[in-house]
């Protein structure tokens, strides 16, 4: 059906696990661990009044950022941190070194320049000009070919878009946003700095940062692996073009989770623009205000496979005609195979697409071969509280979108509402699976080559989407140290922030009559109260004391109890945002008696996917016992805590570690009576899983110019927790036929145009960061 425009197919082998539960990253990802400091530099300039302004513009800090990530040692981080009256760094390009980790800390802003020469990357100084290519500039950030990299803390980075660029050392009468505009005006690119570009990249973390304001996109990913975001605040007005959130693009092994996101254009882009394609995703518990979306595409062509979506929430804006939701598009340019796509209990408000699923992504006139299909694509207990519209295309009746919809409700919607982007009135060439849960659009899921499966059994209500689901605030709680000695007097560390910003187009207006107008929204006010339990320890009123959206406080409390504290921050509440409980410390009051700690592993070199048992024993003088809690890190991965058994002993076993080097380390946090200790750390070296080729030919025998089907397929050890991707390449003889990203660990291609004669094939299989190459050969004659 497919081969007819497609050079090649793929097939699912039933060996491999059922989408059910594979639907995702396998990682078992954890909150990370912001890693140990190899060097702190402090803040040289001061943030002005006016957002965005600093107290020189020249006095740039990337030199000495450099230097300190180029001498640090793989495993820690160069921390930036405040100085008395300083809280600023103003920096052009950065390269972040493998293993090592960029920390921001709280109450600092690092600023991007705004001359252009900065970014030049060639002598023609193409940087913040508009031209047919818009690839002149260098990124502000640049992460290459490392693994166990990061970027970390509760400060900020902000891209400054908005401004004026500065042109032989004066502002000029751009910025980079009105350039981007410019661009779209006249048919052209810009050539603006991305925030942070990464390509072949292993075991990234990005934790707690806030980006903002970039001049292009914040973070655009390729060809990487094991990527983790969680945490993350990115803010930026919705007609700032081009500024999409997280692009994870085409890679493997991704979490974002627990992450704030507004923008100009994609909140979240997913594409397979390459060979090996985009494997296993997951985006939960996140917060999306303005943007185009959960997306995936344009670019399909390398395979998009294995996303799950759950617990996300969308409010955008009523004059945002591309704001959406659930959100796959393409064209017969650039598109290909979008399957096993899980998205659950999803909430939108002031969405103009809640759904949007569309293979005519550059309209109905564009050529090519390249067809898109999404298939296996599951949506459910989504509910837009707000009567907005609706898209369901198929390409045509041979390569129809397939999707299942149950408890899916659009308040409101009408049949005028349920359109394609060209003004179709009806879905098109879908087959519809409605079940068990309702769906209130269900009369009107009737056009040309759609079917309806109508396995709908109940009358259950729509997901529960409350309004404060919606609100554009969150908190950040600042922990401390892990122990404390009797009778300190902790002081909490506290952020209240908005998560949207008011229209770039506003923001100009206002700065006309306003030196100092803000992009941020209307401050919060109210205060915010310190728990221990259902115990209120400590309150202070929220004063605004900036005007980026970020509000910060310090909360002292009172000496706490001996024994172990779990606290958590409530902001009050004020006339434009809602009360909510955020943050969790946990601190042991204890101190005294020292103890020590040893570590061991079951294994110092496991293969990727087995369990690997790291074992600690506590003691203390004259080998008592303490009591307390061990925390386990790898690097910069949390791999959990365990309490100490009553022989002082802790023991956690894992099989989420990918390839690669590893510093674990046990930590021990004391309760009364017992001080904090931690091991020395211990190497574990985590190997790829090996593997086997398999490859199977349709025939052996075929006549000239009967199709012959090549399959490959990747076979290992069961157990695994990780799924084979990467490529395989086929070869007759030195004449590459084909190079196919692997889906579910198996790719299929199909020629009729073999030579009379018997053809021995090689097949290569790349590997990827967590399995090994192989390769393998089949034989096939050719008759007349």
């Amino acid at each position: 059906m497919l081969c007819r425009t497609l050079a090649f197919a793929f097939t699912v082998p039933l060996f491999l696990i059922p989408f059910t539960s594979g639907a995702q990253d396998p990682r078992n990802v954890q909150e990370p661990v912001i890693p140990p400091v190899c060097t702190t530099l402090t803040a040289q300039l001061t943030t002005g009044t006016a957002p965005g302004t600093l107290s020189s513009e020249t006095q740039l800090d990337t030199s000495r950022i450099q230097s300190a990530l180029n001498t640090c040692t793989a495993g820690q981080a160069v921390e930036l941190a405040p100085a008395a009256g300083y809280d600023a760094f103003l920096v052009g390009p950065l390269k972040l070194p493998s293993g090592v980790t960029l920390l921001v800390d709280a109450g600092v802003t690092v600023y991007a320049s705004r001359n252009p020469r900065d970014y030049d990357n060639s002598s023609a100084q193409l940087c913040g000009t508009l031209d047919t290519k818009g690839s002149g500039c260098n990124p502000v950030i640049s992460v290459s070919s490392t693994v166990g990299s990061g970027i970390m803390g509760y400060g900020t980075i902000d891209g400054r878009g908005y401004m004026p660029l500065l042109l032989n050392g004066k502002d000029g009468p751009e910025s980079w946003w009105q350039l981007a505009r410019d661009a779209d005006d006249l048919g052209l690119d810009q050539n603006n700095p991305r925030l942070i570009n990464m390509s072949k990249v292993d075991r990234f973390t990005f934790y707690k940062i806030r980006l903002m304001n970039s001049p292009n996109f914040h973070v655009a990913v390729d060809n990487s692996w094991n990527l983790t975001a969680w945490g993350v605040k990115i803010v930026t007005p919705y007609d700032a073009r081009n500024s999409d959130g997280i692009d994870p693009n085409y890679s493997t092994n991704v979490t974002i989770t627990k992450s704030h996101i507004s923008v100009g254009d994609d909140q979240i882009a997913i594409g397979g623009n390459k060979v090996p394609g985009a494997h296993y995703y997951t985006v939960r518990d996140n917060w999306f205000g303005n943007g185009h979306g959960l997306s995936i595409g344009s670019y399909t062509l390398g395979g998009v496979d294995h996303l799950l979506a759950e617990n996300l929430s969308f409010t955008g804006l009523p004059a945002d005609h591309n704001s959406t939701a659930v959100h796959i598009k393409s064209d017969v340019s650039r598109g290909g195979i979008v399957q096993d796509l899980t998205y659950r209990n999803i909430c939108t408000q002031n969405v103009y697409y809640p759904i949007w699923l569309d293979p005519f992504y550059s309209g109905l006139t564009k050529t090519g071969t390249l067809i898109p299909w999404y298939k296996n694509i599951s949506i459910s207990n989504l509910h837009s509280i707000t009567e907005d519209k609706v898209i369901i295309q198929g390409y045509d009746a041979t390569v129809p979108t397939q999707v299942a919809l149950s408890n899916v409700v659009v308040d409101g919607i009408q049949q005028v509402d349920f359109v394609s982007k060209y003004h179709v009135t009806t879905p098109t060439y879908a087959q519809i699976t409605l079940g068990p849960d309702p769906v209130n659009f269900a009369q009107y899921l009737t056009g040309p080559g759609v079917t309806v499966t109508n396995n709908i059994s109940n009358n259950n209500p729509p997901y529960s989407c409350p309004a404060e689901v919606f609100a554009p605030v969150m908190g950040e709680l600042i922990p401390g140290p892990a122990q404390i000695e009797p009778g300190t007097k902790p002081v909490i560390q506290v952020q209240v922030l908005t998560t949207q910003a008011v229209p770039y187009a506003t923001y100009l207006a206002n700065l006309a009559n306003d030196p100092n107008a803000s992009l941020a929204l209307t401050p919060p006010t109210g205060t915010v109260t310190i728990y221990d339990g259902q115990a209120a320890l400590g309150t202070a009123p929220l004063a605004v004391n900036s005007n980026n959206g970020l509000q910060s406080l310090s909360i002292p409390l009172g000496p706490l109890s001996a024994g172990v504290h779990t606290l958590t921050a409530k902001y009050s509440g004020d006339a434009n945002y809602p009360a909510f409980t955020f943050g969790s410390y946990t601190v042991a009051v204890g101190g005294g008696r020292s103890t020590s700690i040893t570590l061991g592993a079951s294994s110092s070199t496991p293969t990727a996917g087995e369990s690997v048992t790291l074992s600690a024993s506590v003691t203390g003088p004259g080998h008592s016992t303490p009591q307390g809690t061990v925390s386990f890190t790898a690097d910069a991965i949390n791999l959990g805590m365990v309490p100490l058994d009553s022989s002082g002993n802790a023991a956690l076993t894992t099989t989420s570690l990918t390839p690669g080097t590893y510093s674990v380390l046990a930590s021990f946090t004391g309760q009364q009576s017992s001080a904090h200790s931690q091991s020395s750390p211990v190497l574990l070296t985590i190997a790829k899983v090996p593997d086997t080729l398999a490859v199977t030919t349709s025939s052996g025998t075929a006549k000239t110019g009967i199709p012959i089907t090549v399959t490959s397929s990747v076979h290992y050890v069961s157990g695994t927790i990780f799924h084979p991707t990467g490529t395989v390449t086929i070869k007759d003889g030195s004449t590459t036929l084909a190079t196919l990203s692997l889906t579910d660990g198996s790719a299929s291609f199909t020629t009729s145009s073999l030579a009379v004669g018997t053809h021995t094939l090689s097949v290569t299989y790349s590997g990827d960061a967590n399995f090994a190459s192989a390769t393998s050969t089949a034989t096939v004659t050719i008759t007349p």
